[in-house]
């Protein structure tokens, strides 16, 4: 189970999600826009774990959830460069 969030640079609720006992105990991919290849300064972050932990984020980010296509290509593009990473690191230690 995962959900995607969408904050704003500045937007400290993001921090609170980290300090999450809970939700800090998950998967957590924190990624800046330009990085994903958008041109926004946003930061997208994407929660891994059971369903209390996503439901708790749900709570903490409020609004911020992507729901739609656009959620799910920022999880394919975040997945995707995840695997490019872990296919260059089995190269170099094969």
């Amino acid at each position: 189970m995962h959900a995607i969030f969408k904050f704003e640079k500045e937007d400290r609720k993001i921090e609170e999600i980290f300090k999450d006992d809970l939700i800090s105990r998950q998967t957590l991919i924190k990624r800046e826009g330009k990085s994903l290849g958008l041109k926004d300064d946003s930061i997208y972050l994407v929660v891994e774990g059971s369903e209390d932990a996503i439901k708790k984020a749900r709570n903490l980010a409020g609004d911020r959830e992507l729901r739609d296509t656009e959620g799910e290509d920022i999880y394919r593009k975040i997945k995707e460069e995840e695997d490019e990473a872990s296919a260059g690191l089995g190269a170099i230690f094969g």
